[in-house]
């Protein structure tokens, strides 16, 4: 689920990178990812 919210901002990039971009985010502490992803929508 949270990769499925990130990707539309990530596939800004090349797929590829999103890809890889996603499967790092997802490595990271779930809180921390979404403190990141609440920022990005100001």
């Amino acid at each position: 689920m949270l990769g499925e919210s990130l990707y539309p901002l990530l596939d800004q990039l090349e797929n590829e990178m999103a890809v890889e971009a996603i499967g790092t985010l997802l490595e990271v502490d779930q809180t921390e990812v979404l403190h990141l992803f609440e920022s990005l929508e100001v």
